[in-house]
């Protein structure tokens, strides 16, 4: 429980809630406010619906799934599952770029997520830390202006800084895609690990399957750690293979460091997928919901409704980053 806990913690509170202080910047204190309760409450709600999942065919019995497309496969079948393990695999993969532009991946070579209990304790703490230095620094703004109105309750109005309709509506619709951003956490639900461990393990497990007899893949070495540490299994695929990841998108985090508008892009294209249709399609499958009844009718608007919200979003933080893109040179932002 208390591991679980961390990482939840983590992964929700992760570096998605440094762009939220500018979406709310560009949503305005009525808008922004309102926009964060509902994809909270959405995330919420669907998260109980995937949690459900965890067992099929029912939540209380049945055989366990231990990750995403698993869950996927057992309920609604192989095509809709291996469309879902793409997804979740460019997600994270773009969720590590989106982190590496933030801050650089750290603690790589760890075997496995078991060993990740420490860090998501201290993770956790560091999350709570840099949101309270965030709250801090926006109060101490607001205090230093002497006035409440500079903050704007429609947000950044349309004129200031040479900001035009277009680009307010595009810097709107990106703001929506960093709070969407900031709240999926549904990819690592299931698995419950801080968000790399999971693309790691789809490689490693299916390089272990396709080459068996393979001692490079295979083999591990116990290295000796300090006095009273005990061992360290290194394998040197492991090594290799995420030195060379975290190397990659260390690179690619560098040639577009576009903070708001790439976690905005992620959020957009993450969030219907992987947080509203696959768990509102294997609620109804699972508790047998009849078409076109109440229930039925309830996620399947809400489902829609997301959808429109996530092509938005997309559209607005595409747009961002092009923006960026006219000012930018590679591994040289210029604002």
């Amino acid at each position: 429980m208390v591991t679980a806990s961390a990482h939840i913690i983590t992964s929700v509170i992760g570096s998605g809630v440094l762009s939220l202080a500018w979406a709310t910047a560009q949503l305005g204190w009525v808008a922004g406010p309102i926009v964060l309760f509902a994809f909270a409450a959405i995330t919420w709600y669907t998260a109980c619906l995937l949690c459900d999942c965890y067992r099929c065919p029912g939540p209380n019995f049945g055989t366990r799934t231990y990750n995403y497309s698993g869950a996927v496969k057992a309920h609604l079948g192989g095509m809709r599952s291996k469309f879902c393990g793409v997804v979740q695999f460019i997600y994270l993969l773009g969720t590590a770029i989106g982190y590496t532009i933030a801050t650089p991946i750290s603690m790589a070579q760890l075997p496995d997520f078991h060993n990740l209990a420490f860090i998501s304790v201290v993770a956790a703490v560091m999350s709570f830390a840099y949101s309270t230095i965030g709250l801090g620094l926006c109060v101490a703004t607001i205090i230093k202006n002497h006035n409440i109105e500079n903050t704007g309750l429609i947000g950044v109005k349309i004129g200031e800084g040479g900001l035009t309709k277009s680009m307010k509506v595009f810097s709107v619709l990106q703001a929506v895609g960093d709070i969407a951003f900031a709240y999926s956490y549904a990819p690592i639900l299931l698995e419950i690990e801080v968000f790399i461990q999971p693309t790691f393990q789809i490689v490693e497990k299916w390089c272990e399957k396709k080459w068996p007899q393979n001692g490079f893949i295979g083999n591990e070495y116990p290295v000796k750690l300090c006095a009273g540490i005990g061992y360290f299994r290194l394998n040197a695929f492991r090594l290799v293979w995420r030195t060379i990841y975290v190397a990659a998108t260390c690179v690619v985090g560098m040639l577009f460091p576009f903070f708001n508008s790439v976690l905005g892009l992620l959020g957009a294209l993450a969030f219907w997928p992987l947080t509203l249709y696959f768990p509102t399609e294997m609620y109804k499958k699972q508790a047998g919901v009849e078409r076109f009844s109440s229930a039925w009718m309830r996620v399947t608007v809400l489902s829609v409704v997301c959808l429109v919200v996530s092509i938005l979003c997309a559209i607005g933080s595409f747009d961002g980053i092009i923006t960026s893109l006219e000012k930018y040179k590679p591994f040289k932002f210029e604002t």
